[in-house]
């Protein structure tokens, strides 16, 4: 079997295999019990105040990017990570299966006598 289809097959693959692990996921994250969760400080105003005067705006704009990637790692939003991701990298192995099966155009070939 040739390289393109490999890695289109490969694709098809990653794309079955990460859906049906991203409704495992969610399936196992909507009956598990509520565990205690991280607070959310982001939105704590005298929170906010404190970490602006020790690190700045950027500080408190790095906070909430954290709080905000943290949390794609955990019960439902890490069923729609998974299955994002999956979706991306399928889309990708389709990209590059797509760009192997085009055959190679003729090679330049140099003059032989240089002028």
């Amino acid at each position: 079997m040739s390289l393109h289809r490999r890695i289109h097959r490969a694709g098809y693959w990653i794309l079955g295999l990460g859906f049906v692990a991203a409704v495992l996921i969610y399936i196992a994250a909507v009956y598990a019990s509520p565990g205690s969760a991280a607070p959310d400080f982001t939105q704590d105003r005298s929170f906010n105040f404190a970490l602006e005067r020790l690190g700045g705006k950027a500080a408190v704009y790095l906070a909430a990017f954290n709080y905000w990637f943290a949390s794609l790692w955990h019960g439902t939003r890490l069923a729609v990570t998974v299955a994002t991701l999956s979706l991306v990298l399928a889309l990708m192995c389709f990209w590059v299966a797509e760009l192997l099966s085009y055959p190679d155009p003729d090679p330049i070939e140099p003059d032989a006598s240089p002028e």
